[in-house]
């Protein structure tokens, strides 16, 4: 068998799993935080996010360039290239709509006008095809309803959480921490990895 026809064998045969940032007790188990610090542990997650490696960098700036890396390498090399994006621009500012109204209902409407108002007009099938593609590389989690039936199934209300918060703090603008929210994207992310 030659190597043509071991890759043709071979094409489109692969095993894929998640790999999720860390959780809250793996966090504490890696850093050995003490019961009485975890409310610091949790304000310093709300900030920086769970990515394994941050843990070892000291100061703010050495932990969102090592965040900003891995992001800058899952968007250039396992999104837009693989996935054939050129329209890397209005991608980032769809990325960064989502992350900045995260954990409320979603509306394609609503994208479309921001992305308009901000001179990146965007077809609503693109539009669907780059949140896909977010979801897909799990930067993003969407949630759909569970309540709807009928013609409500065709609204667009479901809600995105950020995979890691360190990487909605590197792609947003408020850099002020809405802990209600932080707190509400940690719980989902925990019940993620629980499997729930």
């Amino acid at each position: 068998m030659t190597f043509l026809e071991l890759s043709t064998d071979l094409s489109g045969r692969y095993v894929s799993f998640r790999i999720n940032p860390l959780s809250f007790k793996e966090v504490v188990e890696i850093t050995k935080t003490k019961k009485e610090n975890y409310f610091d542990l949790l304000l310093d997650i709300f900030e920086c996010g769970t990515l394994p490696q941050r843990f070892i960098f000291e100061n703010d700036d050495s932990k969102e360039n090592y965040i900003r890396d891995v992001y800058d390498s899952i968007l250039l090399k396992d999104v837009v290239e693989r996935l054939g994006i050129s329209d890397v621009t209005s991608f980032n500012k769809i990325l960064q709509y989502v992350l900045e109204t995260e954990t409320r209902e979603f509306s394609v409407t609503n994208v479309l006008e921001y992305l308009a108002r901000s001179r990146n007009k965007v077809a609503t099938d693109t539009l669907y095809k780059y949140l896909d593609a977010l979801c897909s590389t799990f930067i993003i989690n969407r949630v759909y309803r569970y309540d709807v039936n009928g013609k409500a199934v065709l609204k667009s209300l479901n809600k995105f959480y950020a995979t890691d918060l360190g990487v909605k703090k590197i792609k947003t603008n408020n850099k002020e921490v809405n802990y209600s929210r932080a707190f509400e994207n940690l719980i989902y992310n925990e019940l993620i990895k629980k499997g729930v």
